[in-house]
């Protein structure tokens, strides 16, 4: 096995690695997927409403799956997200960032309300499913 020296290349590669600025956006690619799962049950929901060749027990059972896969989608995100922040936090107190460590707390607790607001609605919108009947066709 050889050893890595610290060649100006080794070092300009080992700082970009440190640097999780760019990892944030992974955030929002997990929203989007959380996103995706709830607007599919929605429709699927809808769909085998209007339809109503599926039976209602299956339609809720699948529309709910969907939901709770976003809820967990969104949970995940949460927690990368979480860690993301507490790095980026430390090397923007290490080094010259665009922001200081009181803005990206703020942001962090933004996003962890709009994330946890979300979470709910998903809750919210799993139990209206479950709960309620659909109503019957005249």
């Amino acid at each position: 096995m050889t050893k890595m020296t610290n060649t100006p290349n080794n070092s300009a590669i080992n700082k970009s690695l440190l640097d999780p600025s760019s990892m944030l956006t992974s955030l929002s690619a997990k929203l989007q997927v959380a996103l995706l799962f709830l607007t599919t049950s929605m429709a699927f929901y809808q769909m085998s409403l209007i339809h109503g060749s599926i039976p209602d027990l299956y339609s809720r059972i699948i529309a709910v799956s969907l939901i709770i896969l976003a809820c967990f989608s969104i949970v995940l995100s949460l927690n990368d997200y979480y860690y993301i922040s507490n790095k980026m936090i430390i090397y923007c107190n290490e080094n010259n960032c665009l922001y200081n460590k009181k803005e990206l707390s703020n942001v962090l607790l933004y996003y962890y309300l709009l994330i946890i607001f979300y979470f709910l609605c998903n809750i919210a919108i799993a139990f209206l499913i479950i709960k309620y009947k659909k109503l019957n066709k005249k």
